[in-house]
């Protein structure tokens, strides 16, 4: 993809020689380039001298790249970053989640879904009645409270204290 405000090359040539050594540039092999990095990220986890990270994972595998990635790796990742609408359209990617006991955490949750009741108005309805029927709970917090309860980690962009409030873990726990 060429995205006119980006330099990848010149941001890879600036990159000090010992992250360029950890694997080829990503722009040169984009299907295995991230095979060089997880064996990096690997090697910095694995250094009980260094321990320079507490946690590896990944962002924005689909099903086949993190059913390669399981397949090869020695340390499983911790946690996989996503966007929400994964979870509902990538069925094997969440069934290997789950079996490899990863944490899936989901972004764009509210502008994704939230956000986005003029494009599936009946959805967003349907949303609206089951916070009131439970609640009464705003269509954010019934979304957010039901990833929870899926043990998907979500971290909710909040435009104000209010909505802060309404996305706190003391309201979505209390979410049947």
């Amino acid at each position: 993809d060429e995205i006119s405000w980006m330099d990848c090359e010149g941001e890879e040539e600036r990159l000090p020689q010992h992250v360029k050594d950890a694997g080829p540039p990503p722009h040169l092999d984009p299907e295995n380039a991230w095979k060089g990095s997880w064996k990096a990220m690997e090697e910095l986890y694995a250094d009980d001298e260094l321990r320079q990270i507490e946690s590896i994972g990944v962002s924005n595998f689909g099903h086949e790249d993190f059913k390669a990635l399981i397949e090869e790796c020695e340390i499983v990742p911790h946690i996989i970053q996503g966007n929400v609408w994964s979870l509902m359209f990538d069925p094997w990617l969440v069934n290997m989640v789950r079996e490899n006991k990863v944490i899936f955490q989901a972004y764009n949750v509210m502008n994704g879904i939230v956000k986005r009741g003029d494009v599936a108005p009946n959805a967003y309805q349907l949303l609206r009645n089951i916070g009131e029927d439970l609640g009464p709970f705003t269509v954010a917090q019934t979304v957010l409270a039901w990833l929870v309860q899926q043990d998907v980690s979500v971290i909710p962009r909040a435009s104000s204290l209010s909505h802060q409030d309404d996305n706190s873990p003391y309201w979505l726990s209390s979410v049947p």
